[in-house]
């Protein structure tokens, strides 16, 4: 899509590489994410919409959150909660929060000029924020908060359908997010500029029909920021994009990998750092590249050797180096002699873009079509969802099920990659587990 159909006064210049790091450094533990949820002010219904936003996190991430609730605008300070804000919004916010999350709307909330001071010093020395909104409709008057956010709420038309579509295609943000059309409230924005940003959505705007930014990564001081113009009401927090978005966001605004928060439930298979608990079976090898694993030579598997799973559903994303290049993952098969030992005994998922039905990306290797080829261009990340509940596999490829399959071998086995042949480089991140 042309960035040439921004509408004014947006243009196009070099962006901060700090705000499109695809690969945050790996915590050193799994502890939950400790989020400062900010609520509060006019026409939204902040208490119900925290509610349902909350619960769709919870199916992505393992989270500690302290809930400020702020009061409207012209409201007496005797409407606050028992605590000030003051006793959140201070010095020692970077030693009890990761990240802020925003969801609020008015000029001044309640908040004195030391608890606004401190937010913006949280941020600024490495804190993440992650706003949706209305947050863009808060402290318009303070030059550093809406410096901060990346612009301010202008406008919006009806609320309505949306269409929103992906632009940076390898931003970390976007991992598992379709281009989709669902109601919510667009807003138009001013002071927002490209240099200082990188846009990683769009849409187009319902009354001028230009196309316009709808969520943004940058850089603020040491701190990243995260901003998304959704999330009006209930409707916006039935969508599982604008979910995965929001805890996608809040991993890279605190600097951590989203397989690294995951819910009670999820197993980690690969750290992002080693190849600890994992095997290599045959020619070729895997090596850690920049977080990711990555194959070459062949042909080979790579198996986590430390469990069998029985029933399960495991998530990964992959990426290509060029067309032509073919890998899988191989499930329920049994510890292997031979690389041949998981073709005839597991089943393979297959990741290729050449080829017939059974034999293209998404599809049970010679056994079961996948119905369409859904992939994103070479060079940027894919996301894939494997599920194995007795003999039923469904195969899940950026967000659209693609496959499904009733098998007839082995209920329990193990997980594996393969490295198909020599010059055929396929990575894989992300991988992680859950037994059903």
């Amino acid at each position: 899509m042309p960035i040439a159909n921004f509408v004014l006064p947006f243009v196009l210049l070099a962006v901060p590489a700090v705000a499109q790091d695809p690969h945050p450094p790996a915590p050193a533990d799994a502890r939950p994410l400790r989020v400062l949820l900010m609520t509060g002010g006019g026409y939204h219904d902040f208490e119900g919409n925290a509610k349902l936003l909350l619960a769709g996190l919870a199916q992505h991430l393992k989270l500690d959150v302290t809930h400020l609730r702020l009061v409207k605008d012209g409201e007496p300070e005797a409407a606050r909660p028992e605590e000030r804000p003051t006793r959140i919004l201070d010095a020692g916010m970077a030693q009890r929060f990761d990240v802020v999350l925003a969801y609020h709307q008015g000029e001044k909330l309640g908040l004195n000029q030391q608890e606004r001071d401190s937010l913006l010093h949280f941020v600024r020395r490495g804190g993440g924020w992650v706003g949706l909104h209305c947050a863009a409709d808060s402290f318009k008057w303070n030059r550093e908060f809406v410096a901060m956010v990346g612009g301010k709420f202008k406008s919006h038309p009806p609320f309505g359908p949306i269409t929103v579509r992906r632009l940076a295609g390898d931003a970390p943000v976007l991992a598992g997010i379709e281009d989709h059309t669902y109601p919510d409230e667009f807003y138009y924005l001013d002071e927002c500029r490209l240099d200082d940003k990188q846009v990683v959505l769009v849409g187009e705007g319902p009354a001028d029909k230009k196309m316009r930014p709808v969520a943004w990564t940058k850089a603020y001081g040491e701190g990243r920021v995260f901003y998304t113009i959704q999330g009006h009401g209930k409707e916006a927090f039935a969508d599982p994009n604008l979910l995965r978005l929001v805890a996608n966001a809040l991993c890279w605004a605190s600097a951590r990998p989203h397989w690294a928060a995951g819910p009670e439930g999820w197993r980690t298979l690969f750290d992002g750092t080693s190849l600890a608990g994992w095997t290599q079976c045959g020619p070729g090898r895997f090596t850690v590249q920049d977080g990711a694993l990555v194959g070459d030579g062949g042909m080979g598997l790579l198996w986590f050797h430390e469990k069998a799973f029985a029933d399960f559903e495991l998530e990964l994303e992959w990426r290509l180096a060029k067309a032509e290049d073919n890998s899988g993952v191989f499930v329920r098969f049994p510890p292997p002699r031979d690389p041949w030992d998981a073709v005839r005994d597991g089943y393979e998922v297959q990741i290729c873009d050449a080829g017939g039905a059974k034999t293209r990306t998404g599809s049970i290797y010679s056994f079961q079509d996948a119905s369409e080829l859904v992939r994103r261009p070479v060079g940027e990340w894919n996301a894939m969802r494997i599920v194995a509940e007795g003999q039923r596999y469904e195969v899940w490829v950026n967000g659209r099920k693609v496959c499904e399959y009733t098998g007839e071998r082995s209920r329990t086995g193990h997980i594996g990659l393969q490295n198909h042949a020599a010059g055929e480089v396929v990575a894989f991140r992300n991988l992680r587990v859950r037994e059903r």
